[in-house]
C-alpha cells in the first residue's frame, strides 16, 4: 500500500497506556490496528517539545556551550537548548534558555526550523531559532546542568570539532546544517575562537 508522506496512516484502532510516568517524560505502550495489520505493538517515550537557539555574534561566529553530559559520561559543545513549559511559547523558552545558559538576550529572532529528534523513540519535536544582535549579562544556570564554560566559533571550526567527536549532539549538528543551507553565500570569519569562563 502507497502511503502519502504528507498524510497519517490511517488506523483502525489505538490503544495507549503509560507505564511509567516522571517529571520529564512518560513511556507509553501503545497497540494499534491499521488496513494491514493488527495488534502491533509500539512503546515510545512522551515528553514536551523543546527549543534550540543558533546565536549569532555580529560576525556570524556560533555561540556553543561546553557541559558534561552523565548519560555518555562525557564533556562535550553544544547549542543552548532545553525544554518548552507549559505556559511559554517556543520562542518564549528558547530566549529563557539562552539566558539562563549564557546571559545573552538578543533583539532579533527567527524561526530555523522544526526538527524530530529521534521518531523512532518519541514524538517530542525541537523548534530551532536564531538569535543575534546579542548581548551580554549575567547567566543564570540551573544547579544541574553542569555548565563550563561558553565559546563564539566560526562555522569552519564548529565543523573541525564535529569531525573530532568534540560535537556529537544531534540537534546543534541539525542547526549548524539549516543554517548552512539557508544563510546567504558569505565569506568565512577569520576571528580567533574566544572562550569564556562565565559561570564562575
Amino acid at each position: 500500500m502507497e502511503i502519502d508522506s504528507e498524510t497519517a496512516l490511517d488506523t483502525k484502532s489505538r490503544e495507549a497506556t503509560v507505564q511509567h510516568s516522571n517529571p520529564y517524560f512518560n513511556v507509553e505502550r501503545q497497540v494499534f490496528t491499521t488496513e494491514t495489520a493488527s495488534n502491533i505493538e509500539y512503546w515510545s517515550v512522551y515528553k514536551s517539545d523543546f527549543a534550540a537557539v543558533l546565536a549569532l555574534s555580529d560576525d556570524d561566529r556560533i555561540m556553543l556551550i561546553e557541559c558534561f553530559r552523565p548519560l555518555i559520561n562525557r564533556v562535550v559543545w553544544e547549542v543552548p537548548q532545553g525544554g518548552t513549559e507549559q505556559c511559554e511559547t517556543h520562542q518564549e523558552s528558547a530566549e529563557r534558555e539562552l539566558r539562563e545558559e549564557t546571559g545573552l538576550t538578543a533583539a532579533n529572532w527567527s524561526k530555523l526550523a522544526t526538527i524530530h529528534e529521534s521518531y523512532g523513540l518519541t514524538s517530542s519535536a525541537c523548534h530551532l531559532f536564531i538569535a543575534s544582535n546579542l548581548e551580554q549579562l549575567q547567566p543564570e544556570p540551573e544547579e544541574n546542568e553542569n555548565l563550563i564554560r561558553t565559546g563564539y566559533f566560526t562555522c569552519e571550526q564548529m565543523e573541525e570539532k564535529i569531525r573530532q567527536g568534540q560535537v556529537t549532539d544531534a540537534i546543534t549538528i541539525a542547526s549548524l546544517t539549516f543554517w548552512k543551507l539557508l544563510r546567504p553565500t558569505s565569506n568565512p570569519s577569520t576571528n580567533e575562537t574566544e572562550l569564556e569562563d562565565i559561570y564562575e
